[in-house]
């Protein structure tokens, strides 16, 4: 009896198991278990519901703020975290141009400014003549037209410099009691010197001529740069420290061996000083001037008598900078000659088309042969030879012409604007290294050269650039000499600025509605501005200025800006963006639906988002009852 009973419960021990099992996991909530091997392992395309990271409105844009020593080490781990903006990246300096369009677009005008300052240095003066490849690299030619962040700089620099009380005052410096000599007041002298006295070092800048800027001051001309502006920004730097002396050329006033003396580091900054001229027959005659002189002396007043033809050889924005002056100095006929082709000529485009626009006539691809003699050895012309090449199959200078083809150009002055070189005189007996072309020898990952604590930076070591590509040498060059004064590694867990180039395909603007077109900085006619060296461009209205920027996208935010460009993509209408309206100071998305029946999981939508903030998530286990919970609004999207 025992044995059956025992048999009995035993058959139905199995059954009280399962009910036990059962009554263990009936009050915990439900999940779906699968074996190890039964799990889907999602692959890295796997598509699921859309959401969002961030939406403008409710989480704030970070900027990028840091000592200039650690700044290269932020926009690098911004870049690998694929949060640094491609204006920013492509920009030398790495300015934040993200974060200055996010201020403009709040009203913050003078906060804006001092954030771009701390990389661009001179907002009001790149703001005229920056080469802007932030432009070119700005995410919206992908979508419409890039945004005019050259005029911002300069719209920015404007609403700061109105409001005095907020300039910056003088600060406590020469805590640390090292001193920096600074030779040369350039871009990249004077970066340099505002990073280092900002890091509390009694730094002095000596400049030659009788005011500071560098080549800014001496030969950029007044209609693209008025020299009021220049110095306003130099002397508001100046305010945060550091010493400037004008009128001091170094290896005349003062030795550079008595600077190393009184200094414990030196930097040599001084840019390119002379004018190339060119070794051809008749290079004698008079009326045969160089490039840098001719345009010191047009800035400074200096009487030059052109004659009524003039001649400009070259192709760069030097020799563009020299015809558009000859004209304004009332030539009546100036012409350039280049080796370039029209699509290789070393001149921005824009320059080129503004020569152009006042009347400026352009050979492209011939060469100087000889000059022409004319009455009492004054040149009288130009003959030139036709260019077949400028660059041989491995890209390098090695320009070919033939020589049986050739023209003859009449002028009454020719002016050589073919390249500028460093004047190294004062270099003669201190130990620094020189190359065989005259050229300093320097590191180029610390800009040291060959005497210890002696360091180099901008164009004197870069050769011909942009101011703005001198004020990021300046940085590095910043650097390392503080870490020279420290006594640390000048090599050590070094990053180099981020240096990237964009191409995006072009854009059809013809059927685009008109808030989306770039807003242009307006210019004086050409027949007004050719006759006189007025500044050409004008300022941009306020109105303007903020609309312009709150077409920024803050690409590579993470944060929504309701820019509707995945709703535009979405080819089922699943998706609806509002923001407020342009102007409205309290700017955010105030809609984000989401219609996840009718949502083909296609993803076009996450590849168009500029601020990499729509993602596909790896949901896969969605299943609702009703429709109507498959509408996900702004709430939902941030899930």
């Amino acid at each position: 009896m025992v044995e059956k009973i025992t048999n009995f419960f035993n058959a139905f021990k199995s059954i009280f198991i399962g009910m036990g099992i059962g009554l263990k996991y009936f009050f915990r909530p439900a999940v779906t278990m699968q074996y190890p091997d039964q799990r889907w392992r999602l692959p890295e395309r796997y598509r699921g519901a859309l959401k969002l990271k961030n939406v403008m409105g409710e989480t704030e844009l970070e900027y990028l703020k840091a000592e200039f020593r650690d700044y290269n080490f932020l926009v690098n781990e911004k870049l690998n975290e694929d949060k640094l903006a491609p204006c920013t990246s492509s920009c030398p300096a790495n300015v934040d141009v993200r974060g200055q369009n996010a201020l403009i677009a709040e009203g913050n005008y003078e906060e804006a400014y001092l954030l771009v300052r701390e990389r661009n240095l001179y907002p009001a003066v790149l703001g005229r003549i920056c080469h802007h490849p932030c432009e070119t690299a700005c995410k919206r030619n992908y979508y419409d037209e890039n945004i005019s962040i050259r005029v911002l700089h300069r719209v920015i620099a404007e609403a700061y410099f109105k409001n005095r009380q907020r300039a910056t005052g003088n600060r406590e410096q020469g805590k640390k009691y090292r001193k920096v000599g600074v030779i040369g007041s350039g871009p990249s002298g004077v970066a340099a010197a505002y990073d280092l006295t900002k890091s509390g070092y009694q730094v002095t800048v000596f400049e030659k001529h009788r005011s500071a800027g560098g080549q800014l001051y001496t030969t950029i001309p007044k209609y693209r740069l008025p020299r009021e502006i220049l110095a306003q920004e130099v002397n508001e730097l100046a305010k945060s420290g550091f010493e400037i002396k004008t009128g001091i050329e170094i290896g005349k006033d003062i030795s550079f061996n008595e600077l190393r003396r009184k200094y414990d580091a030196l930097l040599i900054a001084a840019g390119l000083q002379v004018s190339r001229s060119l070794p051809i027959p008749g290079a004698e005659f008079k009326g045969i001037l160089l490039a840098l002189p001719f345009l010191y002396a047009t800035n400074f007043g200096e009487k030059t008598d052109l004659g009524k033809r003039v001649i400009v050889i070259g192709g760069g924005n030097v020799a563009v900078d020299v015809a558009r002056s000859a004209l304004r100095l009332g030539a009546k006929e100036v012409k350039m000659v280049c080796l370039e082709a029209r699509n290789e000529m070393p001149a921005y485009s824009w320059e080129i088309e503004e020569a152009l626009e006042e009347g400026i006539e352009i050979s492209c691809s011939w060469g100087p042969k000889r000059f022409i003699a004319g009455k009492n050895k004054l040149v009288a012309g130009l003959e030139v030879k036709q260019c077949s090449r400028v660059f041989d199959e491995q890209g390098r200078f090695n320009p070919a012409f033939c020589e049986e083809v050739t023209t003859t150009i009449q002028g009454d002055t020719v002016i050589i604007a073919i390249g500028q070189a460093p004047d190294l005189s004062f270099l003669k007996d201190t130990g620094v290294e020189l190359t065989e072309r005259g050229q300093i020898v320097f590191d180029k990952i610390t800009q040291e050269t060959s005497l210890s604590g002696v360091f180099v930076s901008g164009e004197v070591v870069t050769g011909p650039g942009s101011a703005v590509g001198s004020i990021a040498s300046g940085h590095q060059a910043a650097i390392s000499i503080e870490r020279y004064l420290r006594g640390e590694d000048l090599k050590a867990n070094r990053l180099p600025p981020v240096g990237l180039t964009y191409q995006y395909p072009p854009v059809d603007l013809i059927s685009l509605e008109e808030e989306r077109l770039r807003k242009e900085m307006p210019l004086l006619s050409p027949k007004i501005r050719k006759n006189n060296f007025a500044e050409i461009e004008k300022t941009l209205p306020p109105d303007l200025a903020l609309s312009e920027a709150e077409r920024c996208l803050r690409c590579h935010s993470w944060i929504c800006v309701g820019c509707r460009f995945c709703e535009r993509t979405c080819p089922v209408y699943a998706i609806h963006v509002e923001r407020t309206p342009a102007g409205d100071p309290e700017r955010k998305v105030t809609i984000y639906d989401l219609d996840l029946s009718k949502c083909m999981f296609c993803g076009l939508c996450t590849e168009q988002c500029p601020t990499k903030t729509l993602v596909m998530s790896k949901e896969y286990e969605i299943g609702e009852y009703k429709q109507e919970k498959l509408l996900y609004d702004k709430e939902k999207m941030l899930r």
